[in-house]
């Protein structure tokens, strides 16, 4: 459970109807299968978070996974989201923080400590309300270019080194190729 106060903007119509002052209470449940086998290790991980705010409740599945030996295949973490997938940062918003859960098929391989990831992803998770050209009077909803349907999924590359367990900490070079698309042909497509 945990309290936090909001700041209402000043230019914000009816302010004084508006709740500043918010409770918020969590709950997760998680269930964490893990077998051996011959070809490596096999699990599923599904969790749920219920949460009560505001006088709403909201249950939500935060993953669910399986993965084999080096293969992640569900709704996961981006392997893009690397230094806290608990803590949001805006500057590597879509991918990183809470929003960093995807549809995903990843691989990652090992090298000792060094590794690499390849990661297939549905592109519809990493829009970020993209808007395309100048108000064209055709598209109300936005008032310009909307973003348009997905034609390739997102590749997320990840190259690292993780000494976590005897030693200083972890380090990660990531790249990430994103299909935009404006549902206005006049637009085109950018990567």
């Amino acid at each position: 459970a945990d309290y936090y106060y909001t700041q209402v903007p000043n230019t914000a119509a009816n302010k004084r109807d508006l709740d500043q002052s918010v409770f918020r209470t969590n709950a997760r449940v998680r269930f964490d299968a893990r077998t051996q086998t011959d070809w490596g290790l096999l699990r599923s991980f599904f969790e749920l978070q219920a949460e009560a705010k505001a006088g709403t409740s909201t249950f939500t599945v935060r993953q669910a996974f399986l993965q084999f030996g080096g293969l992640t295949a569900g709704f996961a973490w981006s392997p893009y989201a690397f230094y806290d997938p608990n803590y949001g940062t805006p500057f590597f918003a879509p991918y990183f923080g809470e929003q960093g859960r995807r549809n995903l098929i990843s691989y990652t391989a090992q090298f000792d400590k060094a590794f690499a990831t390849l990661s297939i992803e549905d592109n519809r998770d990493h829009r970020a309300g993209a808007k395309f050209g100048n108000d064209d009077g055709v598209s109300p909803a936005c008032g310009r270019g909307c973003p348009g349907g997905s034609q390739v999924p997102d590749i997320v590359g990840v190259l690292g080194y993780d000494d976590n367990k005897s030693g200083w900490g972890r380090v990660q070079v990531m790249g990430a190729l994103h299909q935009n698309r404006s549902d206005l042909q006049r637009y085109g497509d950018k990567w």
